[in-house]
C-alpha cells in the first residue's frame, strides 16, 4: 500500500515538473542556453557540452502583447557547474533578452546586457510582482 502511494507521488511530481518545463518556460530556457553556449568565457569556465540541470526555477508570463521571463537555471559542463540568471520581456511579437549572467566559482560572467534595458523597466517591474 505504501509502495503504491510512493509510486503515485513520484508520477505526480514528475508530471508537474514536465508541465512546468513545457511551453513558454522551455522556449526561454532554450534561448538562455543558446546565448550561454555562444559565449567564449562561459564555455571556458564550464567546458563543453553545457547542459541544463533539472531544478530550473522562475516564471514566464504573457498577457496579450506583453510578457516577461525570469529564470534561474543550473548548468553543468565538463569543467564545472554554475547557474544562469536570465530576464527577458515580450513586446508585441518579439522577446528581448535584457540580462543574462552566469555564476560559477563565485565569479559572475555577463552573457547578455541589453543596452536599452532601462526603457523596459516598467515591464520588468510588472514581471517581478
Amino acid at each position: 500500500m505504501i509502495g503504491a502511494a510512493v509510486v503515485l507521488a513520484f508520477v505526480a511530481i514528475n508530471s508537474a515538473l514536465f508541465a512546468f518545463m513545457s511551453g513558454r518556460f522551455k522556449a526561454q530556457q532554450k534561448t538562455a542556453l543558446a546565448f550561454l553556449r555562444d559565449n567564449p568565457r562561459a564555455v571556458e569556465a564550464l567546458g563543453m557540452p553545457i547542459e541544463a540541470g533539472w531544478l530550473a526555477s522562475g516564471k514566464v508570463s504573457t498577457k496579450s502583447k506583453t510578457g516577461c521571463a525570469l529564470l534561474d537555471i543550473p548548468v553543468t559542463g565538463s569543467r564545472g557547474s554554475g547557474s544562469i540568471y536570465y530576464s527577458a520581456i515580450k513586446s508585441g511579437a518579439r522577446w528581448f533578452v535584457l540580462h543574462e549572467y552566469l555564476t560559477v566559482d563565485d565569479k559572475r560572467i555577463v552573457i547578455v546586457d541589453h543596452p536599452d534595458k532601462a526603457n523596459f523597466s516598467a515591464l520588468t517591474r510588472e514581471c517581478r510582482e
